[in-house]
């Protein structure tokens, strides 16, 4: 059990990653 809370911990980081460049790159296009 405390494997899968480890992998789904990563997987949200990873994911919150991926949405803060999209929102990054975002901005950079409407500047």
């Amino acid at each position: 059990m405390q494997q899968v809370d480890q992998c789904r911990s990563r997987c949200i980081s990873s994911v919150q990653q991926d949405r803060h460049q999209d929102l990054l790159a975002l901005q950079g296009k409407s500047h």
